[in-house]
């Protein structure tokens, strides 16, 4: 279960958007705009229908398709992502992030050998782009191609020294080596750089789970559920430290919580919550 801590990161788009005077329903710029600020918003199903219509209006378009496809894919609606994504690279063959975010469907759906030409292909057109070289990283680390992922964990960072990415995951690697200290110091700095993701304390206290250092790892899930009150992973990891602190009553709600926020989390959790539930009947 710890290897998921490791993340492939989206990219999204990188184009600037410029104040538009006219809010007509009808002008696609303004369209595309509302749908950015919707998926900006977390409102993903409202970004999806607004690019949808964007796409209706500007059906050559390369940006309307690829964020649709990032709407899609945070919706967890893959194959839409996917083919989003590759009318993109139909429309523009030189659109990096298309690739790259092809590479993560692959990825979350377990093709990792399909998510890694997707990436290398990104990396051809754009050698330099931290976002691609994080996820390339991650996906070697979850083939046990240990050099490899750090090698391009390094480079996403010397590139770009402040992308908390590539810190909480290069960290994780370094937890899985055995090396703790170097391990901290990098969930640290993800931590210094984006004190605003709750993602990078759900790692931190997953290191220090694994330390068994329990108290300090519900802190950190705290800490995550304080900047997202829904984040249902957080509520399980939560309860599975619970758990080897034999407070099952509360391990049993944090994770049945965690759960009703999002029940595909089951497969990870569901010996934990059992375990919790048969101890406490033996109390």
């Amino acid at each position: 279960m710890f290897k998921n801590v490791l993340c492939v990161v989206t990219i999204l788009s990188s184009l600037v958007f410029y104040s538009h005077k006219s809010t007509a329903l009808d002008d696609p710029e303004d369209i595309y705009l509302k749908g950015r600020e919707a998926y900006l918003d977390y409102d993903y199903e409202g970004a999806y229908e607004l690019y949808s219509k964007y796409i209706e209006l500007c059906p050559d378009s390369a940006k309307g398709f690829y964020s649709r496809g990032n709407a899609s894919l945070i919706m967890q609606e893959y194959n839409e992502a996917f083919d989003d994504f590759t009318k993109t690279i139909e429309i523009d063959p030189n659109y990096y992030q298309a690739y790259s975010n092809r590479g993560v469907v692959y990825s979350y759906l377990g093709k990792t050998d399909s998510a890694i030409i997707e990436f290398l292909k990104a990396l051809e057109i754009n050698p330099n782009d931290e976002i691609t070289l994080n996820s390339l990283g991650v996906t070697y680390a979850q083939l046990d191609m240990i050099d490899e992922a750090f090698e391009y964990l390094n480079k996403a960072i010397e590139l770009e020294p402040e992308y908390s990415e590539a810190y909480r995951n290069r960290g994780s690697l370094y937890f899985f080596e055995g090396d703790k200290a170097k391990a901290l110091w990098d969930l640290d700095r993800a931590v210094e750089l984006n004190p605003n993701d709750p993602g990078v304390f759900i790692t931190r206290g997953c290191i220090y789970r694994e330390i068994e250092n329990y108290e300090e790892a519900i802190k950190e899930f705290d800490k995550a559920l304080e900047l997202d009150s829904n984040n249902a992973e957080a509520y399980c990891r939560k309860g599975i430290a619970y758990l080897y602190l034999y407070q099952y009553e509360k391990a049993i709600e944090d994770m049945e919580y965690g759960l009703k926020l999002n029940p595909s989390l089951k497969q990870h959790v569901k010996e934990y919550l059992d375990e919790a539930k048969e101890k406490l009947q033996k109390k």
